[in-house]
């Protein structure tokens, strides 16, 4: 498949996302699309037709933080005067050593996401499920948009979709 000699794209030799629509296959000498538009990643998983799903019962649930003894107020050696003694403040740091390893083994998981169970994206997990909540937003917010063209989106509304062209034009 080539992008047609016609298209606007066809002298691209270099494309800002390995991801590239398009609205018409045809086939001449050879396969070619025309009409085509570079996406992102995060354009394909909110807008591709389709569903997106992952295996998110896997992951592992992020860590819980250890509370501080009685009596230790915020920074290392505060041990002084409060109950437990030095050996309670000395857990806590152990256990906040193990709390930053959980933590950074949590964030470095990643869900593979797919789009209608074909285009697959590795996602960090602790973005896989917003992924999921924002497509699901908006796609209820274009369902009710397309029943009721002539309401007018309410504040939220208006603010959600700030924020995902925010995001999309970032990305």
């Amino acid at each position: 498949v080539a992008v047609h000699p016609s298209s606007v794209n066809s002298k691209e030799g270099d494309f800002d996302s390995t991801f590239l629509v398009f609205h018409e296959k045809v086939k001449t000498t050879r396969v070619y699309v025309r009409d085509t538009t570079c996406v992102s990643p995060h354009a394909l998983m909110l807008f591709a037709g389709g569903s997106l799903a992952g295996a998110l019962h896997n992951m592992m649930p992020p860590p819980q933080p250890p509370q501080p003894p009685p009596g230790m107020h915020g920074g290392r050696g505060g041990g002084r005067g409060g109950r437990g003694g030095r050996g309670a403040v000395a857990a806590y740091y152990r256990a906040m050593d193990r709390y930053q390893h959980e933590l950074r083994q949590y964030e470095s998981q990643n869900v593979v996401l797919s789009v209608d169970g074909w285009i697959k994206f590795a996602v960090p997990a602790s973005q896989a499920q917003l992924y999921l909540d924002v497509r699901n937003q908006l796609e209820l917010l274009l369902r009710h948009k397309i029943e009721r063209p002539h309401t007018a989106f309410g504040e939220n509304d208006l603010a959600f979709v700030e924020v995902v062209s925010r995001l999309l034009k970032d990305h």
